[in-house]
């Protein structure tokens, strides 16, 4: 059973980012920059290539790396994770005991918690229920199950993408469910993640309301107003924002989506608005 990994980067100039990362296994990399080429090596290990692309969005990257993959397994990665030594036998060890397994998810230690703090450690094998969510670097999975399914990211969700900023690896499990693909968590680290301060994360204002709202429109599109109340009670020590405000903004972001607006055309809308009524009470004075 072959193991690949699918490394998302931005701005590399070279291959050492796979050495960074701890990586000895075949490894597609795709390099986020101001030109567009492709870099082969053949290593001890596997093959690895680089592609520079001037794309912009983690889930252009991610189905960019996922068109080129050609392993039994993939396994998703950020430039922030750093493997465990021998991962890749980890990995190919728990498909071969899981063999109906199309999704695995693997645990990840944290090691800066005051930004991201450590999730709870699976102990025990266990199907992962229905409407559950993990992480990408968290994931592997069977390619050629996921390409039977059709399954994707979607480009309108993930950092960069210039929509939506969150929710790209919550959508792409919901869709993983609907199309009857069975997932897993497995007890065993695979890699150490090192996370730097989010570059999309504002703080729990209206924009993130408003995306989590497009969010739960494109995942769950009938259960989305049940989900909503879900926000306000988790963000508790959080909010920015009333909790009656909170679910007004995950509602318009449900609407939006629907509408195919981001929160920046909502927000210009406003404006608009707001100028035109300014415009129309001086003219009745």
């Amino acid at each position: 059973m072959s193991v690949e990994v699918l490394l998302s980067a931005m701005g590399q100039t070279d291959m050492t980012l796979i050495e960074k990362c701890n990586i000895h296994s075949s490894c597609i990399m795709v390099n986020q920059c101001d030109r567009n080429e492709t870099v082969f090596e053949d290593r001890d290990y596997g093959n690895v290539r680089m592609i520079s692309t001037t794309e912009r969005g983690l889930s252009r990257s991610r189905n960019m790396a996922l068109k080129s993959a050609s392993a039994d397994v993939c396994i998703l990665c950020d430039d922030d994770i750093v493997y465990v030594e021998g991962y890749e036998h980890i990995v190919e060890s728990a498909f071969n005991e899981l063999s109906d397994a199309d999704i695995i998810v693997f645990n990840v230690n944290s090691k800066n918690t005051d930004i991201r703090p450590q999730e709870v450690l699976f102990k025990r094998v266990k199907r992962i229920p229905k409407y559950k969510m993990y992480s990408s670097v968290h994931i592997a999975f069977k390619r050629k199950s996921i390409e039977k399914a059709g399954l994707s990211f979607d480009t309108r969700f993930g950092a960069g993408s210039g929509c939506y900023a969150m929710g790209e690896d919550s959508i792409f499990f919901s869709r993983a469910y609907r199309s009857g693909l069975k997932a897993y968590v497995y007890p065993a680290v695979i890699a150490d993640l090192y996370s730097e301060k989010s570059t999309w994360q504002r703080g729990y204002d209206e924009k993130f309301y408003y995306d989590e709202g497009a969010f739960l429109q494109a995942a769950f599109p009938y259960m989305k107003y049940f989900f909503s109340l879900y926000y306000p009670v988790r963000h508790r020590k959080h909010l920015k924002l009333s909790p009656v405000n909170c679910l007004k903004w995950i509602w318009r972001g449900i609407d939006g989506f629907k509408e195919g607006k981001t929160y920046n055309d909502f927000a210009a809308d406003q404006k608009n608005r707001t100028n035109q009524k300014e415009l129309y009470e001086r003219k009745r004075k």
